[in-house]
């Protein structure tokens, strides 16, 4: 079983202890630790490393530690640290800052509470985020890296757009670009233009910045050229780590609603639309290669019998595995979910003898599969028609709709080709 991440929580506010673990608990579902002393933090974190502990939130004023004690003790784990005080002081803040927390939050306010939660989560996924900072001043580079690294982005560097290209090309699932406005060989503008070729602002995040005095010019033109975002340096760790994390969040958002829009809610797959556009793409591909391509239609049999017999709980499981057993076979193929009982297939570089012999294989799958719902056997299969003709996707759709009807019509667990 997979271990479950955890909080370290120092505070020694009762009521501030509970509210910070119910969140952890509710938004994360994280376990929180909670300690109220510096003796008590210490004697926890002294039993020895624990890989679960992913972030510390640390209060300044313990009883035991009335001035920041305990963040020192806890950053000397390497863990990183969120500041949470009630302690309003510029000095402080900045010295903390520097030390290399990552935040300091005033919990007089309400939403600190929620953003502390924010704060946690990017932790735990920016490790996942490939990240290219693109500067040809070293110092202002190793600044910027230095400021990702404390929020768990170990970030690649180029020197120049040129460099920054090469690298794009080498790794394109890079998703955060950091470039520097004035740089020899090529400058941010030209490189965020040429990216822009290529990548959307939903599949990569551009930041510009620039020590150019600006009257809103150039962060205009930064925008303009495909930027999502400007900064102005020099600039605070704090503005950084904001612009960061609110640009990373929103081209999640973006990417989460394109999912949503694009498959189906019960088994993940392709949903008709999105189908449809993906097929049609895969067609027209496929003739400019002069490829064969195979669409096929599958239904399951006597569904409605499982629905009936045993409730829509039963039917969505056999739906669901039904879909995984069906992109597990067919891992690079185009799948989709039709609508009800009813999936399809659009099989590239397939022709119908290696169609048939695939979907073959599937069945076969299918049948030996052990269904069961609540330790009852049920009885699964399905019936499929093939289109190997010529035509756009409507057209090879309802060539295998009338092959599918066909298979139902002849006994049911079998595969009848359109042709």
């Amino acid at each position: 079983m997979a271990s479950v991440s955890k909080v370290l929580i120092v505070e020694d506010s009762l009521t501030m202890g509970r509210v910070l673990s119910y969140l952890v608990r509710q938004k994360l579902g994280f376990n929180p630790v909670v300690k109220a002393s510096l003796e008590q933090t210490r004697q926890y974190l002294n039993e020895g490393y624990d890989p679960d502990l992913v972030a510390a939130v640390v209060d300044l004023n313990l009883p035991d530690a009335p001035n920041g004690e305990a963040v020192d003790v806890v950053m000397d784990k390497g863990l990183p640290v969120i500041v949470l005080s009630g302690l309003v002081d510029p000095e402080t803040r900045r010295t903390l800052l520097e030390k290399g927390v990552v935040d300091y939050l005033n919990k007089e306010g309400r939403y600190a509470y929620e953003y502390v939660i924010k704060l946690i989560r990017r932790l735990v996924y920016n490790p996942g985020i490939k990240t290219l900072v693109v500067d040809d001043s070293r110092v202002s580079r190793g600044l910027m890296v230095s400021l990702l690294r404390q929020y768990n982005i170990d970030p690649m560097e180029a020197a120049n757009g040129a460099q920054a290209l090469e690298l794009l090309q080498q790794q394109p699932d890079i998703k955060l670009l950091i470039t520097d406005f004035n740089m020899e060989r090529m400058d941010g503008f030209e490189l965020t233009t040429r990216i822009r070729q290529q990548y959307s602002p939903e599949q990569l995040v551009i930041i510009g910045v620039s020590s150019v005095e600006d009257d809103g010019a150039l962060s205009a033109k930064f925008i303009k050229s495909g930027a999502n975002d400007f900064l102005q340096k020099p600039f605070s760790h704090e503005e950084f780590h904001c612009r960061i994390m609110q640009n990373l969040e929103l081209m999640e958002m973006i990417q989460q609603l394109n999912r949503a829009a694009s498959t189906d809610a019960l088994t993940g797959l392709s949903n008709r639309r999105h189908f449809f556009e993906q097929g049609s793409k895969l067609l027209k591909q496929a003739d400019a290669e002069q490829q064969s391509v195979c669409v096929a239609q599958l239904d399951l049999d006597h569904f409605k019998q499982i629905n009936d017999n045993y409730g829509h709980e039963a039917g969505d499981q056999v739906l669901v595995a039904f879909a995984q057993l069906l992109e597990q076979h067919f891992p690079t193929q185009l799948c989709g979910r039709m609508g009800g009982e009813e999936f399809a297939l659009v099989l590239p570089g397939s022709d119908a003898q290696q169609a048939i012999q695939l979907l073959e294989q599937f069945q076969l799958r299918i049948n030996e599969h052990t269904w069961r719902y609540q330790q009852q056997p049920l009885s699964v299969s399905c019936s499929i028609g093939l289109s190997t003709d010529a035509g756009d996707l409507d057209e090879r759709l309802r060539l295998a709709d009338q092959a599918l009807y066909r298979a139902k019509a002849e006994g049911r667990n079998r595969i009848c080709s359109g042709n």
